[in-house]
């Protein structure tokens, strides 16, 4: 290869055939997924749940109205095109018993979690689930 070529970066599918992760994180990943099988019920139960017992989740609540909408733009500004990738995020928040960011890289790739990591919006919408947990 010569110097005036480029290698592109590897997608997160390629990273992770090249680097698979490890096997607590798989299994980590593989229960939040079945937790997450209906995302839109996990976090409307959250809600339901910081009404009933008083803690407050006005983003969470409206994450769930404008769904479509996040994750359009999610998807625009991360460069990950995969919006159930993005909406199974938001949830593991929720669900994961512990390092909920390790399964996020491994989810969108490190560049794209990276990105959606710092949107303030997301970070507070977070904050929220984990005051809430």
């Amino acid at each position: 290869m010569s110097t005036t070529d480029q290698q592109q970066p590897l997608t997160a599918d390629e990273r992770s055939f090249v680097f698979p992760p490890s096997s607590a994180l798989l299994e980590e990943e593989r229960a939040a997924q079945e937790s997450a099988q209906d995302a839109t019920t996990v976090l409307q139960n959250f809600v339901t749940l910081g009404k009933r017992y008083g803690f407050p989740t006005p983003l969470v609540a409206g994450y769930i109205r404008h769904q479509e909408k996040a994750l359009d733009t999610w998807a625009e500004d991360t460069g990950h095109r995969n919006k159930d990738d993005l909406a199974f995020c938001v949830v593991v928040y929720l669900v994961a018993k512990k390092r909920p960011e390790a399964i996020v890289t491994s989810r969108l790739g490190a560049k794209a979690a990276t990105l959606w990591l710092a949107r303030p919006r997301v970070q507070s919408m977070l904050a929220e689930i984990d005051a809430g947990k």
